[in-house]
């Protein structure tokens, strides 16, 4: 999981996206933060939405 979560932050980035423009309506940006640094368990759902936004 941890190297999932470190590709979504480089796609991100890769885009020229903010965390606040992925987590919305999705998440709060700081539960996106601590999902890329690892620190938060996240249900599949929100992982998946998340990684959609980033497509």
């Amino acid at each position: 999981m941890k190297l999932l979560k470190g590709s979504l932050k480089r796609r991100r980035e890769q885009l020229g996206i903010s965390q606040a423009d992925v987590a919305e309506g999705i998440c709060h940006q700081s539960l996106l933060s601590r999902i890329e640094r690892t620190d938060e368990t996240t249900t599949l759902r929100t992982f998946t939405v998340t990684c959609v936004q980033c497509c």
